[in-house]
């Protein structure tokens, strides 16, 4: 943590803060979690009940911080998605109404992916346009 003042900390704590929560909320935990206390997650997660507002859990022992291997993966996916669909509802089908955006086509190599640059403003004292020496003869 940063700061070294407990009251400022305790405020400023996801777990303090739970009764003002009101989506719904999936939590996932390693046992072996190096990063991320797990009485972090446990002190969530208590706290999210307390408040009324339970969280989908899923703790396993065996991972760390993020999950590993195929099948771990495979686990939190499908938990995701059950999540998901549990709270906003299935996914919509290719080809409906709802159906997914169409994908963007991969930029060839040169191409600039994203949004084309910003021209730098003009600052303070500087002038727009081509400098008098620039400029043709009328």
């Amino acid at each position: 943590m940063i700061g070294d003042d407990d009251g400022e900390l305790e405020a400023r704590s996801p777990s303090h803060q739970a009764h003002r929560i009101r989506a719904a909320v999936m939590l996932y935990h390693g046992g072996r979690d190096a990063r991320t206390p797990v009485a972090h997650g446990h002190a969530m997660r208590d706290a999210l009940e307390r408040a009324g507002n339970p969280a989908e859990w899923l703790f396993e022992s065996a991972q760390g911080h993020g999950f590993a291997g195929d099948s771990g993966r495979a686990e939190l996916y499908e938990r995701i998605l059950a999540f998901l669909h549990k709270h906003i509802g299935e996914s919509p089908q290719p080809g409906s109404a709802r159906g997914p955006a169409p994908r963007k086509k991969s930029p060839q190599p040169g191409e600039r992916e994203g949004p084309a640059p910003r021209k730098k403003k003009p600052s303070a004292g500087e002038r727009e346009g081509p400098s008098p020496a620039e400029t043709p003869p009328a």
